[in-house]
């Protein structure tokens, strides 16, 4: 989902279909003939376990043991995702993604969000692998064309998980590398296991209509006519919603491209990194997993090691620096947006030249506005019926900070088309502020540092001047206490807890 997966120990497989769903609708495999007398629960069991061995020789990644296997059909898989979600996902966290999501301007205010999430994973989901109870389970009543490539690609979680140890290579839900604080690095992550297993889907389509052969680890990717052909459609960029499920096709624009981008994304970087390689390259990441959507989108950076940066602030100094409206403010919520956020954010209003142009008079947009990101870090903050977004961004040099704070300054603009807008700029920063009815958005530089605050109250109301003289608010205060409550840190990097079985 937008900033972090929140189902994240179950992996799920129909949007990988979904992605490439084109290609998927060459073949379409022959139902096997058995007998009446099982029930489609043991006929999927017994489905599943002749893909296992074709999965095996695929990958050329071993079962070390059995996969224990379970059947749901769609109301079981609901009340499963109910219980996963109640114990994994606290409602004031839920809360506060939601309040950021409205606050910048991403999702309507009145829409149900944990429901949408929850509808999303039960409509979505055409079967699932639980990393937790290393369980694969099957959904009932699949389509035929999804059937044999859904069960493939979850069967492939499993075969990743006796492998490389998913628990290991998703983050922990803790501290400020983690899930919960830091949706960026989980999404990449997400995007290394997904990416993976699409790939591996793929390769079993083609396989099933005999146009690759099983065993010694050949791929599609080595085939240029079917490289092209993904290719090309991961430089469409775009998933296409239709027929994919009424509630994933009306779900705001920065749900659906969250949700696709580990599968889309995912199988872009994983073919990047196994093009003229064989699959030892893909499966040594899994020692040292992504820790940003940008190594997702930019494979070479991942390569030459451009790690992201850890950036925190002071939370208990920017409370004290908001001005008193009413209830005492109190932090609802924090995460990393990433360079992928930040994109769809920024594409959320303006494409092309919309925001402006660059240092070279280039038109400057929302992929390239974003492609100098180096960290963030993203903070909601609520008094009464007031949320307030605080937020500092790292990015790799001055001029990377500079396209920045234009495209959000442009955003800005192009959100609030009457608000008042102030701008004052200097040899190392400079900053735009607007006023918009009671409230400011500001956008400040300062060498490669950018920091943004949305929603800070303009004016409040004096008991001892008149009602129709509010006071204003001085902003700088908030300022000052950003700037100087700025921390940063390298991202951790922990030692597995399997070893990687080595490719035959």
């Amino acid at each position: 989902m937008p900033l972090r997966n929140h189902a994240p120990r179950l992996r799920r497989s129909a949007l990988a279909f979904a992605a490439c769903a084109g290609l998927l609708a060459l073949a379409r495999p022959t139902a096997a003939q058995a007998p009446p007398e099982p029930t489609p629960a043991q006929k999927l069991i017994a489905q599943a376990d002749e893909i296992v061995g074709k999965v095996v020789q695929l990958r050329g990644l071993p079962t070390l043991h059995a996969i224990p296997k379970g059947v749901k059909d769609r109301e079981m898989l609901r009340r499963s995702l109910e219980e996963r979600i109640a114990v994994e996902l606290a409602p004031e966290e839920l809360e506060g993604e939601r309040a950021l999501l409205v606050r910048l301007g991403l999702m309507p205010a009145d829409l149900d969000y944990g429901r949408l999430i929850l509808d999303l994973l039960t409509e979505q989901i055409a079967g699932y692998y639980d990393t937790k109870e290393a369980e694969l389970y099957l959904i009932e009543g699949l389509d035929a064309l999804i059937a044999g490539p859904a069960m493939a690609h979850e069967i492939f979680h499993a075969v990743q998980d006796q492998s490389f140890d998913l628990e290991f290579v998703q983050v922990p839900s803790r501290g400020l590398a983690g899930s919960t604080t830091n949706g960026d690095r989980a999404t990449a992550r997400a995007a290394l296991i997904e990416g993976d297993a699409t790939v591996l889907m793929i390769d079993f389509t083609f396989h099933e209509q005999g146009a690759l052969r099983y065993g010694g680890g050949a791929s599609f990717i080595d085939v240029p006519p079917f490289a092209a052909t993904v290719e090309a459609m991961l430089t469409r960029g775009a998933l296409d919603l239709a027929g994919q499920g009424e509630t994933l096709a009306r779900a705001p624009r920065i749900v659906q491209q969250s949700l696709a981008f580990p599968y889309l994304s995912g199988l872009g970087f994983v073919v990047a990194l196994r093009k003229n390689r064989d699959w030892r390259a893909v499966d040594q990441v899994y020692l040292d997993p992504p820790d940003s959507t940008e190594q997702i989108l930019h494979p070479d950076k991942y390569l030459q090691r451009d790690d992201p940066t850890l950036t925190v602030l002071d939370v208990n100094a920017i409370q004290a620096a908001l001005p008193k409206v009413g209830a005492p403010w109190r932090p609802l919520y924090e995460n990393v947006m990433g360079e992928l956020r930040i994109k769809l954010w920024l594409e959320q209003y303006a494409t092309g030249a919309a925001l402006g142009r660059d240092a070279a008079g280039k038109p400057l947009t929302s992929a390239t506005a974003a492609a100098g990101w180096d960290g963030d870090r993203f903070y909601v903050l609520r008094s009464g019926d007031r949320d307030v977004v605080v937020a500092t961004m790292l990015w790799d040099s001055p001029a990377d900070a500079e396209q920045a704070a234009t495209a959000l300054a442009r955003l800005a603009a192009i959100r609030y088309p009457t608000a008042v807008q102030r701008r004052a700029q200097g040899d190392f920063g400079g900053l735009d502020c607007f006023t918009v009815g009671d409230e400011r958005v500001l956008v400040e530089r300062w060498d490669s540092w950018v920091i943004y605050v949305e929603g800070f109250p303009a004016y409040h109301q004096d008991a001892a001047s008149p009602p129709a003289e509010p006071v204003f608010n001085d902003i700088d205060p908030l300022r000052q206490a950003i700037w100087s409550s700025r921390r940063t840190g390298p991202y951790p990097h922990d030692a597995p807890t399997k070893r990687i079985v080595p490719a035959p």
